[in-house]
């Protein structure tokens, strides 16, 4: 009828805004902020503890194996550990200061090889030093019997002999360490022995062929020890130097002709050995800076070029 229900549906006005079904959700992602890495400490050298000690090793392989290094209770063991310890009680080394790691790592094979815990003075810790004695935390170059040059790198190690009325004798007792010809400036080694025959505190086993290592050797004094075997030929490369004094060790085989090719020799002892029987060469002519030179007792035939 005219007013009976419609069966159209009404119609949506276009201005309608009523959704007809209920809106999708949609979520905003917000990102979630970077999980912070976990806080690694530097020390003082501006680096991780770790990489310190990477440093230290790096630059110390250039010198001892790290067999060595790594091997309980051998000098190079001993002096690594004290090397990287970081109390109270010690320097705090920066592997960016590559000649000071050697100097101080070198200088402490030599101690722990000479039995420095034994030394009749100047050991760790030995107030009664006239210096500071060795493995102590200042620079190495307040030590006793250490000299450096301007940029305060060792130059020279003088434990053993009198200069200037200062006894440098301390009692090495061992065998020569070859790093010790690779510290980084030296130019003079003086480990002059006693001369009481009753003090046994001696340096022994062979002079290292390692020598070489110090091409700016000036002065080496090895005397009265019980150094064997003959005279390495390395010796005869570092041609800086002048004065070297062998004498009153068990030293064999010969008074080599090469020592002519070090002509700025001023100052040779080589005598009290045990050299074959020989004569010297005519190549020791060639030392025409020779001022004093000492063979007695060296078994030697002939005349003197």
């Amino acid at each position: 009828g005219k007013f009976g229900k419609s069966s159209k549906k009404p119609k949506s006005s276009k201005y309608d805004c009523s959704p007809s079904s209920a809106p999708t959700a949609h979520r905003t992602l917000i990102p979630s902020p970077p999980t912070p890495s976990p806080s690694i400490a530097k020390n003082i050298c501006g680096i991780t503890e770790a990489q310190r000690i990477s440093g230290i090793r790096d630059i110390i392989s250039g010198v001892s194996a790290l067999s060595e290094v790594d091997t309980d209770n051998t000098p190079q063991n001993m002096a690594y550990e004290w090397l990287i310890a970081d109390d109270m009680d010690h320097a705090f080394i920066c592997p960016a200061s590559t000649n000071v790691v050697l100097d101080r790592f070198i200088l402490a094979v030599l101690y722990y090889a000479t039995d420095g815990e034994n030394w009749t003075k100047c050991s760790e810790n030995d107030e009664s030093c006239p210096a500071e004695p060795y493995l102590s935390k200042n620079g190495a170059c307040q030590w006793f019997g250490i000299t450096c040059d301007e940029f305060f790198f060792v130059t020279g190690v003088q434990l053993g002999g009198t200069t200037q009325g200062q006894d440098f004798s301390v009692g090495l007792n061992g065998n020569i360490p070859t790093e010790i010809f690779s510290i980084p400036k030296i130019n003079s080694i003086y480990f002059d022995g006693p001369e009481d025959d009753a003090i046994k505190q001696r340096l022994v086993g062979t002079i290292p062929e390692e020598i070489e290592n110090a091409g700016n050797l000036v002065r080496i004094d090895l005397d009265r020890h019980e150094l064997t075997g003959p005279i390495p030929e390395n010796l005869f490369k570092i041609t800086t130097l002048r004065e070297i004094d062998l004498d009153f060790n068990q030293l064999t085989g010969v008074i080599s002709g090469s020592f002519g090719l070090l002509t700025d020799l001023s100052f040779l002892t080589v005598g009290n050995n045990n050299f074959e029987p020989h004569a010297l060469s005519p190549d020791l002519s060639s030392l025409t800076e020779l001022r004093s030179f000492g063979a007695q007792n060296a078994n030697l035939m002939g005349e003197i070029p």
